[in-house]
């Protein structure tokens, strides 16, 4: 069971070359670390063993016969390894001249003449076959796993390397590194063998073979052979790994060495292996694939295959393996090893002759095939997969073009070409004659590469000569022929130019292909041709029958820099893509679509007619542009979509774009936030890419959340475009309420254009309606109740809010002793309040104890706490036990009262609270007071008791008043209240103060003026200033009166006459309390200062004068010019006394007067 094991090991770790081990089995880890950790338990049985060749004898002790024959003949172990022969010739290239064959190699070994002292890289040790008979072989392999390296192997009638090992002990293979095959020992010029370079015949399941690794030093040159340079046959059951080699030309990868027949023939039996293996976990299972590979995915494994007498490469005829298929990657085919030179192969560079399928290519691992003398790829059935290579031309775009088409399909399954390009082939880029599956070309570039360079193929780009309509995928739900993306529309469409012919050519009238999103430009035929004849011309209905079913091209209406509208008129009940691109002319005025501005779609009616729009472009006035149209799908009766064969149009008629438009409409915004207090929010539309002619367009006002009415108004209306105006406004009235609730979205949409516009900016924007208002307040307000003598009796607290919510809220709430004692005066609670939307208020209830005990009033309080959705206002509620055992506390209902002295009577209250158990007493006595009894108050009343009986909480007590005409002022009366009884306690408010308003009395000013010789002074102005502004004169008496002043006001009196000066100045009232007579002035003559301007010796200057000019006023000026005088601060005071002021002058010369009051 362990050596079984280990075996298993050794095919799990079986030999691939270290570019691709990690490659070949992507399942295998889990299972392979198992079996490898079990073998690693197992130890070699023996030591494998060592030969050296020391001599180039044909034969004999120290030669390579005897060392292979030593070897063959040397058993070992079955796990120990591989014997080893090495080369010690002297040192430098030897030539061994063989006069037979070599014996063929039947147990492993490694052949190794890079160990020749002196090697260097380029092999050593030559094998020449010239004598070694006429069926002689180079190198035989049989059942044997061997390496050979570093050999030139030139001259043999028969193979260079034949392997035949259909029953070899181990997995391994047979690996050739590093060998010259078929070359003189320089590696440049023809020594060929006259079979196969490599012939492999046979190789059993499960084993790995290479040709070939990388590096240089493991690089084969397989060139000037006979027969194909590999040869590969259907027998071959493990996998052949062909990579690194020169096939064709010499070591410098440029020489002109090609082998007589193909490059490479692979006709291996191709299959994946499954192996399952049960660990702890359960099944894992190995998949390994064994059939051929030319090339692989990693830098340097590919070849050179060129200056064959064939094809580069040939895939025989073979039984289809399903499934299974040969990649080819990283190769130059019909070049050199720089991809520049034109080296082509004879005939094709890749056939395929109805065989396995083929991956010709990768993502970044592709191919050049390109100079060779027939087609690049000649692929005959089964399945076709081209990514990433250059056919025809290089990656710098040289003219290396295949003599005939760059890729041929016949008959094949299905074919995929994706990013290739495809350019300067003789004939057409792509030529398909037969697909009986799907299949796409897609991001290709088909006379031109990704710069747009002119690489034009010298016939079509693309040629589709038939398409089976009855396939497996006829019946076309999205599948079938595409040249551009399919139903994947991430794949890029192809770039088409400059070919001699069409773009694309489609031929046959069963063929159908989708060719949408494609780029053509400057091919001498046209873009897209179906048939052969020209421009088709569209029929009613779209009845006709013929390539892609001669769909009928859109017709362009009309085009603008901001639009493209046409129509199309085709089957009935269909759904149409249509490409808008812009356009190149082709004869006739039908353009080649180069760039693809956009695709718009159209359904047609029953009668086959519909309509397209294609808007948002910015397009210069003058270019030109075309549309072609595509099925996408049929319309049924219930409007359902359903797909359809696929079918592209040829390019339309070319419109020029005009310089005007109707333009299009759009909201200026997309979303919008108004504060829910603000009374209206604005949107513009707008009119973008022209405004010719009237138009409208209609918008609708809906509520998301929002309600209409009674969040927002209007419902919507039409908007009218005169010809020039390019914006007009839609408003919406906002309504504001006091409710807390979420934002609240509407929206404005815009539909139903008329006139030539279309909706295309923003058709609709959301309007979110931002609450204003706070969290309301949550209050609980305070309470008071009588006890009563027994049980129980609830009092009952208002829990409130400000104003209603849209939002639930809760808030806790507790009760907590004051003055009162839980679970003696009060039952103890707590809870929660739940408000839902709208509520306003609850109720919290807490029962309060009643007993006959005489006591104080008594608190407790409720209160509110951590709330949700709302805010704490007055958040403690205050319960009053009111104690009605209690005779209560007597006291005055006010401080102070008043009354006007024209009333006749004023009631004083006194109040009884806290309590009105019993009947109680209470005396009350005038005190004092300004007012004075039996004048100005009545002596009745003014003492005496109060009762108040059980129950009462309220006396008044009645004063009489005593009018009267004179003017006193406001008086006042002060009573007290004293001795309590029955109980009760006189209160804090023991005194009040009756004000009586005096009612009689407005104050007056009179006066007279007289001058200084006794004489009365007429017309003379009095003015009144103070709380009230008024001038009178005086009469001919001299005589002047102000009345009607406010008492208490306060008043100031000044007189004033030309010439006149008075006094006093003025009379002063600060507080006016009646009437003021007498109020004279005496008016004199008024002097003139005098003034005197005095020099000083040191430069000063000194005015001097008079005090008699008591507020005159100083001022200065330079000129005695209007305007240029300024007054001095000081001005004269009282006193006949002079007054003086010493000054440095600001000017050499200034003069000075003084100005009267």
């Amino acid at each position: 069971m362990v050596g079984d094991v280990t075996r298993a090991s050794q095919f799990l770790w079986a030999r691939p070359s270290p570019a691709m081990k990690t490659d070949l089995s992507p399942r295998r880890s889990a299972t392979s670390l198992l079996f490898a950790a079990l073998a690693c338990a197992c130890p070699a049985i023996s030591s494998a063993a060592t030969f050296t060749v020391t001599n180039n004898n044909n034969s004999g002790a120290g030669s390579l016969r005897q060392a292979m024959l030593d070897s063959n003949a040397t058993p070992f172990g079955q796990f120990e390894g591989s014997h080893t022969i090495n080369f010690s010739i002297g040192s430098g290239a030897k030539s061994i001249t063989l006069l037979s064959a070599l014996p063929a190699v039947t147990r492993q070994v490694s052949i190794d003449a890079s160990s020749q002292p002196g090697f260097s890289g380029s092999p050593l040790i030559e094998l020449n076959g010239t004598s070694a008979g006429a069926t002689a072989n180079g190198f035989v392999i049989t059942n044997a796993t061997a390496t050979l390296r570093g050999f030139i192997i030139n001259r043999f009638a028969g193979d260079g390397v034949r392997i035949d090992c259909p029953q070899a002990e181990k997995d391994e293979g047979v690996s050739v590194y590093g060998c010259w095959i078929g070359t003189n020992a320089y590696g440049n010029f023809p020594a060929g063998n006259g079979g196969h370079g490599v012939n492999i015949l046979a190789s059993r399941a499960g084993a790995y073979n290479e040709i070939g690794e990388t590096g240089v030093n493991y690089r084969n040159v397989i060139s000037g052979n006979e027969g194909d340079g590999v040869h590969v046959a259907p027998d071959v059951r493990g996998a052949v790994f062909v990579m690194n080699n020169y096939i064709g030309v010499g070591q410098d990868g440029y020489s002109n060495v090609g082998n007589d027949g193909d490059g490479i023939v692979a006709a291996p039996y191709s299959y994946t292996h499954v192996d399952a293996y049960w660990y702890s976990d359960g099944w894992y299972y190995d998949y390994t694939y064994y059939g051929m590979y030319i090339g692989y995915k990693s830098h340097g494994t590919g070849n050179v295959i060129s200056f064959n007498g064939g094809n580069g490469i040939t895939i025989p005829a073979t039984v289809d393996q399903a499934g299974d298929y040969i990649p080819i990657r990283r190769n130059m085919i019909g070049t050199d090893a720089s991809g520049t030179m034109d080296c082509g192969n004879v005939r094709h560079g890749i056939s395929v002759e109805n065989g396995i399928a083929c991956m010709i290519g990768g993502d970044t691992c592709g191919n050049t095939i390109s100079g060779n003398g027939f087609n690049g790829i000649d692929f005959h059935g089964s399945s076709a997969w081209l990514n990433d290579n250059y056919i025809g031309t290089n990656s710098i775009g040289g003219n290396l073009g295949n003599g005939l088409h760059g890729a041929r399909f016949t008959d094949v399954r299905n074919v995929t070409i994706r990013d290739c390009t495809i350019g300067k082939n003789l004939l057409r880029g792509v030529f398909i004659e037969g697909v009986t599956d799907d299949w796409e070309l897609s991001g290709n570039r088909i006379g031109t590469d990704a710069v747009g360079t002119n690489l034009g193929n010298g016939s079509d780009g693309i040629y589709i000569a038939a398409f089976d309509p009855n396939s497996n995928h006829s019946s076309f739900y999205g599948s079938g022929g595409y040249v551009g993306p399919n139903t994947d529309e991430s794949l890029p469409g192809n770039k088409v130019a400059f070919n001699n012919g069409d773009g694309l050519r489609i031929v046959s009238p069963t063929s159908f292909c989708r060719a949408m999103d494609n780029e053509f430009w400057s091919n001498v035929g046209q873009s897209i041709d179906l048939g052969n004849n020209g421009v088709n011309t569209n029929d009613a209905g779209d009845s006709d029958n013929g390539p892609n079913g001669l769909q009928n091209f859109p017709v362009i209406s009309f085009a603008t820099p901001a639009r493209v509208v046409g129509t199309i008129q085709s089957r009935p009940n269909m759904g149409y893509a249509i490409g808008v691109y812009s356009a190149e002319s082709e004869a006739g005025g039908y353009g080649e679509g180069k760039t693809l501005l956009g695709t718009a779609y159209a359904n047609t009616d029953a009668n086959g007619d519909g309509t397209w729009v294609l808007a948002g472009l910015n397009l210069t006035p003058g270019t030109q542009v075309t549309a072609l149209a595509g099925a996408s799908y049929s319309i049924d009766a219930n409007g359902s979509h359903w797909g359809t064969m696929p079918t592209t149009s040829e390019f339309s008629f070319n419109a020029s774009v005009a310089a005007s438009d109707t333009g299009d409409f759009g909201l200026s915004l997309a979303s919008v936030n108004v504060t829910e207090g603000t009374p209206s929010v604005t949107l513009t539309v707008n009119r973008t890419g022209g405004s010719t002619g009237s138009v409208s367009v209609a918008y609708a006002i809906t509520g998301v959340t929002a309600i209409a009415g009674s969040d927002y108004l209007g419902t919507g209306g039409t908007l009218n475009f005169q010809s020039g105006q390019t914006s007009r406004t839609i408003t919406v009235p906002i309504t504001n309420d006091t409710t807390d609730e979420s934002d609240e979205k509407l929206k404005v949409k815009l539909s139903n254009p008329m006139g030539g516009p279309q909706v295309t900016g923003t058709a609709e924007a959301t309007i979110t309606i931002v609450d204003n208002d706070d969290p309301p307040l949550i209050s609980i307000n305070d309470v008071s109740l009588a006890e009563g003598n027994s049980g129980t009796t609830p009092m009952s607290f208002t829990v409130s809010l400000s104003s209603a919510s849209s939002f639930p809220i809760t808030v806790n709430w507790a009760t907590a002793d004051g003055t009162a004692t839980s679970g003696i005066d009060y039952a103890p609670a707590n809870g929660s309040l739940t408000f839902t939307p709208g509520d306003t208020q609850k109720t919290v209830s807490i029962n309060v104890s009643g007993d006959a005990l005489t006591e104080t009033n008594e608190t407790f309080s409720v209160t509110l706490a951590s709330p949700t959705n709302a805010t704490l206002g007055d958040s403690s509620g205050i319960g009053t036990v009111l104690d009605d055992d209690y005779a209560g506390d007597l006291q005055f209902g006010a401080a102070t009262y008043s009354v006007n002295e024209a009333a006749e009577s004023k009631s004083i209250i006194v109040t009884r609270s806290g309590g009105a158990a019993g009947t109680v007493t209470i005396h009350y006595q005038v005190t004092g007071g300004t007012a004075a009894v039996g004048d100005d108050y009545m002596s009745y009343n003014t003492s005496g008791t109060l009762t108040f009986l059980h129950g009462e909480t309220a006396k008044q007590i009645t004063l009489s008043l005593l009018p009267d005409d004179f003017v006193e002022g406001n008086e006042t009366i002060v009573m007290t209240l004293s001795a309590p009884t029955g109980g009760a306690v006189l209160g804090t408010q023991s005194t009040t103060t009756l004000t009586i308003v005096d009612d009689d009395f407005t104050g007056s000013i009179s006066g007279r003026i007289m001058l200084e010789d006794g004489a009365a002074l007429q017309g003379a102005t009095v003015t009144l200033g103070g709380i009230a502004n008024q001038t009178v004169v005086t009469d001919w008496m001299g005589y002047y009166a102000f009345t009607g002043l406010t008492l208490g006001g306060n008043f100031t009196v000044t007189a004033s006459c030309a010439g006149k000066s008075f006094t006093p100045a003025n009379h002063t009232y600060p507080n006016l309390t009646n009437a003021m007579l007498d109020q004279n002035f005496t008016a004199g003559e008024q002097v003139d200062p005098e003034l005197q301007l005095i020099r000083n010796p040191n430069g000063t200057m000194t005015l001097k004068w008079k005090s008699a000019a008591n507020g005159w006023t100083l001022q200065s000026s330079p000129d005695m010019s209007a305007g240029s005088w300024t007054s001095s601060q000081m001005k004269a005071s009282v006193g006949d006394t002079w007054t003086t002021l010493t000054f440095t002058p600001s000017q050499p010369k200034m003069f000075y007067r003084m100005i009267s009051p």
